[in-house]
C-alpha cells in the first residue's frame, strides 16, 4: 500500500476530498502543486501538514524540476530536417551541434562548463527519472476519473 500510485486518488484530493494518500501519491501531489504554482498554505491544507513543511516540500520539488530542465539534454536527432523546416517557416535554423532540452526553450548548452579547478567538464545527457516528468504527471491527472 505504501508504494501505491493511483492518479485518481491524487485527483480526488486536488478536488477537495479527504483521502489517505500513500507516500508516492503525496510526492506526486507535491510535484503537481509545485508545477502549478500552489502556495505553501494551500499545500499544507491539502496534505494536512504544517506550512513550513509544505514550503520545504515545494522548494525541493521546484529544485527537482529545475534540475530536470537543466540536465535533460537532447540533441537534435535530424538537424537537416530541422533546418529545412525552419527555412520554410522563415526562421533562423539553430546552429548545428547545439544541444537543447526537449521540453523548454532552446538554450545554447554546447558551451563547455568549468569546474572549481578550471578544468573543462563536458555535460552528459542523463535520462530523467519517471517521477520527475511533470507534464506527463499533469496529463495523467487530467485523464484520471
Amino acid at each position: 500500500m505504501e508504494n501505491r500510485l493511483d492518479y485518481s486518488r491524487v485527483k480526488a484530493v486536488i478536488e477537495g476530498r479527504d483521502v489517505q494518500l500513500s507516500r508516492l501519491e503525496r510526492k506526486t501531489l507535491t510535484r503537481y502543486a509545485s508545477a502549478q504554482g500552489w502556495s505553501p498554505n494551500r499545500l499544507a491544507h491539502t496534505l494536512q501538514i504544517g506550512v513550513e513543511w509544505a514550503r520545504d516540500l515545494l522548494r525541493v520539488e521546484a529544485r527537482a524540476i529545475e534540475n530536470r530542465d537543466n540536465h535533460n539534454l537532447a540533441s537534435d536527432p535530424n538537424p537537416v530536417e530541422t533546418a529545412r523546416q525552419a527555412a520554410l517557416a522563415g526562421q533562423q535554423p539553430p546552429p548545428s551541434g547545439q544541444a537543447h532540452d526537449g521540453d523548454g526553450p532552446e538554450r545554447d548548452r554546447s558551451i563547455p562548463r568549468k569546474d572549481r579547478r578550471g578544468k573543462t567538464v563536458a555535460r552528459k545527457a542523463r535520462p530523467v527519472a519517471r517521477h520527475v516528468q511533470t507534464q506527463a504527471l499533469i496529463n495523467n491527472l487530467r485523464e484520471a476519473v
